[in-house]
């Protein structure tokens, strides 16, 4: 980004391509699914990965000029999703048993997300690892989408499976 050139397998590109990977498997999850909020909220999270693999993307010393221009993702993205996950965490059951993805292709793409979400946060991880700068407020957001994802998915899970017995009791 702003013209510097690194190679390919520099750990900044390794994490800002997993996110890369990370919003175009929120894009699938938003496709096949069914629910107008989570489609919206998709949607500003998409915008927010724009912000935050710019970030990624840049050298140390052009950090500081970027996230002060309100180029970056802050305090008030982290705090959305953070509600977000207040709210499912309140209606939905305590969690008691792993759970298998496949119960529709929305849940099963959305542990996809997830899936890639973890690794992004592990690629994010390593550039700090190798003594390049990532703000703590990076990885948090980073943290905190997969846990969303991952209650997105459950959410999916438990409708389906409160139908499945639904259905059974009636039969």
């Amino acid at each position: 980004m702003y013209g510097m050139r690194v190679p390919k397998t520099h750990v900044r590109v390794n994490a800002y391509g997993a996110v890369d990977e990370m919003t175009s498997a929120l894009g699938m999850a938003k496709a096949t699914c069914e629910d107008e909020a989570i489609v919206a909220e998709i949607d500003r999270i998409q915008a927010d990965i724009i912000l935050l693999m710019g970030e990624l993307a840049l050298d140390d010393s052009r950090q500081e000029k970027y996230i002060g221009d309100g180029k970056s993702i802050g305090d008030a993205h982290l705090q959305r999703i953070e509600t977000v996950l207040e709210e499912l965490e309140t209606h939905l059951p305590r969690f008691t048993h792993f759970v298998h993805p496949g119960e529709s292709l929305y849940s099963a793409n959305m542990h996809m997300a997830r899936a890639i979400c973890r690794r992004a946060e592990r690629d994010i991880l390593l550039i700090r690892e190798t003594g390049f700068q990532v703000r703590d407020l990076v990885l948090s957001y980073v943290n905190r989408l997969s846990d969303l994802c991952w209650l997105w998915a459950r959410e999916d899970e438990i409708r389906i499976g409160l139908a499945k017995q639904k259905a059974e009791a009636t039969s």
